[in-house]
């Protein structure tokens, strides 16, 4: 019976100062990026990739591309040896006689067993007698067709593992078939047994001296087929684990019946199709289709119509000592050559292939389909999307046949028919070893990887900058960026030495970033959930939805934590050797390990905060937030002009916040992964720059009422990257006394426990959505006097952090049409604020050392006001909440927001939180969403000016946005609980002139005896040449200086010339070409208007542009001729480390919270500036990056950081501050 199964013999070939400004500056850089156009319909399913957001800001739409070929998965098929062989052991089996077959024992099959064991549960059909020969009878000790596990991992085994490996690493980015010579992948469908034919069931079998005529015959009732096509690793799991070892090998008859497969399965003109043949012997039996025995088979095909006219016909000429010889003639050719279906070459044939080798290589070079189509199915005269199969960009349709020799007993002659097998120079392996198979899997899908690459394109652009205030002007912080690399570098920038104007003769300063460690929370809650991020800690790497331990530790964590003795490639080098994996190419960012732009994911939308006492001459701490998911805190080194201002001390990432998904199978952390893959960011629907975390971050001193410590604490909004937002502890001392606090609370050690603070709600349960705003951190009285209506500063004094509850999941069209995700069900019904326990700790004035921790615990949610319900008021987005302390207690009293539907409302806060509200006070229209926090300016303790402008431009369709834009003032009488709802026809309107590029608004007589609001109508949407200039639009918080309201507004030309795709193409899956190219150019206007009356500004008692000398300027607006950040207002002279949060309108930004021990003694003065204050607006511009044009260093093309000059009415006394030591800040 052993000269059944095939002949094999050992190959030994292994086969595979004080003042810190901050600002996020630009570098105006030309970087690669691909087509964006056009965005694709809403998906059916939401990934990694599903956001509502434009993957860039608006800025960032410059690029020329030619792209095709998008998406389109390649067929892999593969091809399995199921012959009895493969239950052959990896290593040496004592006492198994016949070749090292593993040694068996029964098992129980079912489907749920092989999917829990690895060790599956096998049929097999032969098995070793006493006598240590194979036989399919059972006699002599030999128990053939019956249910076995093995107990040493067979080749059957460590095949199934590298399949699995390499669905895991491939999941969604190949179609996959299966088949293996006599169908045993479909074991799980045919109650764990094969089909195993009559043979053995006949009185036939039981003849003495018949066993060598059964070869040709009776082996199952029908020729197996392979699994159909399938998109996902899911899919094809329980095939994989049916596999098991079985009879003997027809392999170039079943190699031609699956390419029919293929065939049938090649959708697009542009599909790569593949083959993927493993095998551990000589193939033997059932010849080729039509062979004389085939008609056994139920199924019998022969030849097929098509396969004659491809291949040529084949004439069966006999058998003789090296079995079945054929004389075959190509398609139209009378010429005969001889054929052998078992061996690759013979003596016959010269440098032709046998076997399967005369197939693959034509199915490499021959076009498979033909003009029309294929003549044997309906309706293929084009293919899935229209396209002509004779495309002359994709003229053939091809099959490439990969070939894997595994075993360490090949004979030469199944060496070769393999080796003709495969149809490319590097498309053969060869190994005995379980894990190099694997690894081989690995590099095979790599190389098909590679053929479906996408092109880049260049861009460039700039980012939004913040501010905070120090105590003098002396350094101000940027960020360049850089999207080819989707990095930023967080510079240091230092100002002249009377703190007027940047330095420009000193050059930015990077900071460093040797002490890097990342604090990882996933946001489990039993206390697991908060660890460092280390390459050991292995059973993490469920969190960034990894499945290969090495991945993790070789690949995946020296990446994200920029491994200061490993270069990108290096790591790149490493992981191409890691099989599964989950990202096929990791990213080179930079050539060096220690690049700058290594160092940082780019940094988009969030503010750099400085807080903390003065060190070295500068405040201890700088914070931002990147989009490689971290939150980055610097700490100040000595030195305060030469040398490196900060270092980076500590990465905080919140893994386990929600993206698009209500449990936690979309989250940062498993979203993570993609940012490294290489290709990241060079086009928008497939491999799309992402947010991760770009939100609004804000900090609190707590007050020093009673005497208590002061301990700095911070909140960050995840932005366009997650719905939630994460609680910090930063520094200062704990209030009780009993130690520091954050960072400074023992060392890096102590962090985990001492940093973060808390995280909002995960789960089904979380209804918010991406928290594109920032958080106000405040001091509240729960408890109120109701005669009086003041607040009870006793006890009952919280502080509470305000959020906004965000954007809907789902996504856009190009036009603007939402489909939301319905999966995240608990997203509110109306805009909503958000109110959170910040500390769980009492603040009021009786509060003792032994008494502070009461009340609900830190991150309890308090309080969620909604918006009141109305026509055309639905599930959608308020805008960051603007609090006000009016009567100057210590604690807010009223907070303003606007919603994405254009309304302004006033959430009442004056009393106990059960009694806490919102009315709305401006009714307006979702053409004109209000998107950022509105500004205050404070006529008494009830009446308030309310500014806000309107405009979007966070998604796609923004950028040609044509609706009219606005900046307006509601008056707002906080003495009536319920105002009457002005609408924007009762808005008075002002309108502006230009003029050398300026403009200037002339009062039109406004009276607030009869209007009680005003608008100033921005310029209109139109044309200029082939350009469309958007609407204007005011997306950032004004600035108050006296009574005037500073605010920049943008208007982007956008100029798009494109193919169209097909309506029926699916730009994320095509082969059409599409030729786009989108210039975006922009300018921002800063616009200066009285808050009063909406007119230009009041010189007499109003702030004011002003000169190089200082004098004033009476335009209402100016042209800045490029993108610039928004209005930051400071007073470069004196600016205190420590900044109050609260302004001189009552309005509560962020610093150090108000004593409650002089209520209403506390507020500065808003009708005039201190004599020896030096005002401006400190920006970064967009501009053109001198390092493009090469020579210059990155830390020098920063882009522009300036301080416009600004002015106002003056004190007669500069002290007139009543016991402040600040001078006024805003």
């Amino acid at each position: 019976m052993e000269h059944m199964m095939k002949t094999q013999r050992k190959m030994g070939i292994p086969l595979r100062p004080l003042l810190l400004t901050t600002v996020v500056g630009v570098a105006c850089q030309q970087y690669a990026i691909a087509q964006t156009t056009p965005t694709p319909p809403p998906a059916a399913t939401t990934d990694e990739r599903t956001s509502p957001f434009l993957p860039r800001p608006p800025q960032f739409n410059s690029y020329s591309v030619k792209a095709g070929a998008t998406g389109v998965r390649p067929n892999v098929m593969f091809f399995i040896d199921d012959s009895g062989s493969m239950q052959q052991g990896i290593n040496y089996v004592p006492g198994r006689k016949h070749k090292n077959w593993a040694l068996n024992r029964d098992c129980s099959w079912s489907v749920q067993y092989n999917r829990d064991h690895r060790n599956k549960c096998f049929y097999i059909f032969y098995d070793v007698n006493k006598w240590g020969n194979i036989t399919g009878a059972e006699k002599n000790g030999a128990r053939p067709r019956r249910y076995v596990t093995f107990s040493q991992d067979t080749r059957m085994q460590v095949a199934i593992d590298g399949m699995h490996a390499i669905l895991d690493g491939y999941d969604g980015k190949v179609n996959w078939s299966l088949y293996s010579l006599w169908g045993t992948e479909k074991r799980h469908l045919m109650g764990g047994k094969p089909d195993w034919g009559r043979w053995f069931d006949t009185e036939e079998w039981k003849i003495p001296g018949i066993w060598s005529a059964w070869d040709n015959r009776y082996k199952t009732y029908a020729i197996p087929t392979p699994v159909d096509f399938v998109g996902t690793a899911a899919e094809m799991r329980d095939y994989v684990n049916s596999l098991s070892p079985y009879l003997d090998t027809p392999t170039t008859d079943r190699y031609i019946r699956a390419i029919r497969v293929i065939r049938d399965n090649i959708k697009y003109r542009c599909q790569k199709n593949y083959i993927v043949v493993l095998s551990d012997g000589d193939a033997n039996t059932d010849e080729i289709p039509g062979y004389p025995y085939e008609e056994r088979y139920t199924n019998e095909t022969g030849f097929l119509d098509w396969e004659k006219k491809y291949y040529g016909t084949f004439r069966r000429w006999g058998v003789d000592d090296e079995g079945p010889w054929y004389r075959f003639s190509l398609p139209g050719s009378r010429d005969e050559y001889w054929y052998h279906p078992y061996y690759g070459r013979t003596r016959y044939n010269g440098e032709g292939w046998n076997g399967i080798g005369l197939f693959s290589h034509t199915l490499r070079d021959k076009d498979l389909i033909p003009s029309g189509g294929r003549p044997d199915k309906a309706n293929d005269s084009k293919d899935a999307e229209g396209g002509d199969w004779d495309d002359p960009k994709f003229p053939k349709q091809l099959i490439t046949t990969y070939a894997v020799g595994f075993g360490n007993d090949l004979s030469a002659d199944g060496i070769t028919y393999l080796r003709g097998a495969a149809s490319c120079s590097n498309c053969y392996y060869q190994t005995d070893d379980g894990n190099r198979l694997r690894e081989i899997f690995g590099e095979i899908l790599n190389e098909i990887a590679k053929e479906t690459k996408t092109p880049s394109v260049r861009t460039r652009g700039t980012s939004t900058p913040s501010v905070s205030g120090s105590s003098i002007a002396s350094i101000a912080a940027s960020l360049s960026l850089d999207t080819d690399k989707w990095a930023s570098v967080m510079l240091f920038n230092f100002f002249n030495a009377n703190g007027t104007a940047i330095d420009t003769t000193k050059k930015a300063e990077p900071a460093k970033y040797d002490d890097r460690v990342v604090l990882v929370n996933n946001g489990k809650t039993d206390g697991s959930g908060i660890y460092w991020l280390t390459a050991t800690d292995t059973a993490r790497k469920i969190d960034f939805a990894l499945t290969s331990e090495q991945e993790f530790s070789n690949a995946f964590v020296p990446w994200i934590l920029r491994d200061p003795g490993k270069t990108d490639k290096q790591i790149q080098d490493v992981a191409n050797n890691i099989t599964p994996r989950r990202i096929s190419t990791y990213r080179v960012r930079t050539d060096t390990a220690d690049d700058v732009y290594r160092q940082m994911g780019d940094v988009l939308g969030t503010p750099t905060i400085a807080l903390g006492k003065d060190v070295a001459g500068k405040q201890k701490y700088v914070i931002t937030a990147a989009n490689d998911g971290m939150t980055y805190i610097f700490e100040s080194t000595a030195g305060t002009s030469a040398g490196t201002p900060y270092a980076l001390k500590l990465n905080y990432l919140p893994a386990g916040m929600q993206r698009e998904s209500s449990d936690d199978s979309l989250t940062v952390g498993k979203t993570l992964p993609l940012i490294a893959e290489d290709g990241y960011g060079k086009e928008n629907i497939l491999k799309p720059h992402l947010y991760l975390n770009n939100g609004g971050i804000s900090w609190l001193l707590t007050a020093k009422t009673r005497g208590f410590k002061q301990q700095y604490v911070m909140m960050g909004n995840m932005g366009q990257g997650g719905r939630g937002a994460y609680a910090l502890s930063i520094a200062g001392e704990k209030r009780d006394g009993t130690g520091s606090a954050g960072m400074e609370a023992g060392g890096q050690t102590q962090w985990r426990t001492s940093v973060p603070m808390w995280e909002t709600e995960k789960g089904v349960n979380n209804g918010l959505g991406y928290t594109v705003s920032s958080p106000t951190i405040a001091q509240v009285a729960t408890q109120w006097d109701a005669g009086s209506k003041k607040p009870k500063l006793e006890t009952g004094v919280r502080v509470y952090a305000f959020l906004a509850n965000g954007y809907r999941p789902g996504v856009y069209d190009d036009a603007g049409n939402f489909t939301p995700n319905l999966g995240v069900n608990a997203y509110d019904r109306t805009p909503t604020l958000y109110v959170y326990e910040m500390m769980g700790q009492e603040f009021g004035l009786n509060a003792s050392a032994g008494s502070l921790t009461s009340g609900a615990k830190p991150g309890a949610l308090v309080r969620k006001i909604s918006v009141p319900p109305g026509p055309d008021i639905g599930p959608g987005a308020l805008s960051t909440p603007l609090l006000v302390d009016t009567d100057i207690y210590g604690v807010v009293d009223v907070a303003y927001a606007g919603d994405q539907f254009g309304n302004l409302y006033r959430f009442d806060l004056r009393g106990e939180p059960s009694t806490w509200k919102a009315v709305m006070i401006y009714k307006g229209n979702k053409k004109q969403p209000i998107t950022a926090a509105p500004a205050v300016y404070r006529n008494s303790e009830k009446n308030y000016v309310v500014v806000f402008g309107t405009g979007s431009d966070v998604f796609k369709h923004d950028l040609k946005d044509t609706n009219q834009q606005m900046i307006a003032g509601i008056y707002d009488d906080l003495s009536i609980d319920a105002p009457a709802v002005l609408t924007n026809d009762s808005l008075f309107t002002q309108t502006f002139t230009e003029s050398d590029k300026k403009r200037y608004i002339v009062d039109a007589g406004f009276d607030k005896n009869v209007n009680k609001g005003w608008k100033v109508l921005l310029k209109a949407s139109s044309t200029d040449g082939d350009y469309l200039v958007s609407a204007e639009k005011a997306v950032s918080q004004p600035g108050m200086l006296l009574s005037t309201a500073f605010i920049s507004t943008r208007i982007y030309r956008v100029k798009e010339v494109e193919t169209k795709l097909p309506p029926q193409a699916n730009p994320r899956m095509t082969c059409y070409e599409s030729e786009s190219s989108v210039d975006t150019k922009g300018t921002s206007w800063t616009m200066a208007i009285n808050a009063f009356t909406g007119a230009g500004p009041d010189i007499k008692r109003g702030g004011y542009f002003a000169d190089k000398e200082g004098k004033a300027q009476d335009h209402a607006g100016k042209d800045e001729g490029y993108i610039t950040s928004a209005v930051n207002i400071i007073d470069t002279a004196k600016v205190e480390p420590n900044a109050r949060q609260l302004g001189v309108n009552g309005n509560l930004g962020q610093g150090e919270a108000e004593s409650l021990e002089n209520p209403g003694q506390n507020l500065g003065r808003n009708d005039c500036l201190s004599k020896t204050s030096k005002w401006g607006n400190l920006r970064a511009i967009q501009e053109d990056d001198p390092s493009t044009g090469g020579g210059t260093t990155p830390t020098e093309g920063a882009g522009r950081v300036d301080v416009q000059p600004l002015g106002g009415k003056r004190c007669g006394d500069p002290s007139f501050i009543r016991g402040i030591k600040r001078e006024i800040l805003l």
